[in-house]
């Protein structure tokens, strides 16, 4: 029996022994599937690529407007001054010690409006004070809400506000209407201690930029959402897109395109160059 076992362990250990010189015995490379070249490391180079593409901006501008008073009366404030900027919702005017607001709504105001009342003058007061920030309603109704949304905005400024006595009325002469979210003040007419009378020339604004279209180059570019950059200003211009109409951006091109004769425009994706003249 022992030596049964001690034949067994002889047979397994030759069993191992063999398998061993098998794995360790590396099979040889057929000559014909040699390498001829010596292995070795190298840099990968780096390069960039933007398709970066002059261009044509064309900036469509509007005329400049008079601002007139909605009141009559005698001017005891007065903020102007020639390219100063007036902003929706603020006033940079008083009239018999009472500030007037001034607002800019899609549509000008033309009757009295009073709850109840729709149409889309109201729906473009409601849509300017909800810009503002104010809980106005979505839609074209004249609601409490807007009477509370417009009274919060007046109080800002110390203008007057919609109340009982006036049948909580937003008379159709309670503010100042701007043609623009922001304009810029070309001449000031009047100033502090005139006596003005309802529709009394307050100033002058510059012209507001209406649209800035984009000719792109007739030769093939790379698709994608590129950047344009006038003068340093840059402007997200994603894929397909020709125009731009947002009122901020077209301000701040507006100022550029003056600036093209000294500065170059440019444009690319992400980042893209054009040339930039205005009309």
């Amino acid at each position: 029996m022992a030596m049964s076992v001690v034949a067994l362990l002889v047979v397994i250990a030759l069993a191992a022994g063999v398998g061993c010189g098998f794995l360790l015995v590396r099979p040889a490379i057929p000559q014909s599937l040699r390498s001829s070249t010596a292995s070795g490391s190298i840099t990968a180079a780096k390069s960039r690529f933007d398709d970066a593409r002059d261009v044509t901006v064309t900036v469509y501008t509007g005329t400049g407007r008079t601002v007139a008073s909605p009141k009559s009366g005698t001017i005891t404030a007065y903020g102007c001054a020639p390219g100063q900027t007036i902003d929706s919702g603020t006033s940079f005017i008083a009239v018999d010690e009472v500030p007037l607001l001034a607002l800019h709504t899609a549509v000008p105001p033309f009757r009295d409006l009073q709850s109840g009342m729709r149409g889309r003058d109201v729906a473009a007061l409601n849509a300017e004070l909800r810009r503002l920030g104010y809980a106005a309603p979505d839609g074209d109704a004249m609601t409490w809400d807007t009477i509370l949304a417009y009274n919060a905005l007046a109080d800002t400024v110390g203008a007057a506000r919609l109340v009982k006595d006036n049948g909580w009325t937003l008379a159709k002469d309670a503010y100042m209407w701007l043609d623009g979210q922001s304009v810029t003040i070309r001449s000031c007419v009047a100033g502090i201690g005139a006596s003005i009378d309802v529709k009394s020339e307050l100033l002058t604004t510059d012209s507001q930029s209406q649209s800035v279209s984009v000719t792109m180059p007739q030769d093939e570019v790379v698709a994608g959402d590129r950047v344009l950059d006038v003068d340093g200003r840059m402007v997200d211009m994603p894929q397909q897109t020709t125009a731009i109409t947002d009122s901020s951006t077209l301000a701040a091109l507006l100022w550029a395109a003056t600036l093209i004769g000294r500065r170059p425009a440019q444009l690319s994706p992400p980042r893209a160059r054009r040339t930039a003249r205005r009309m």
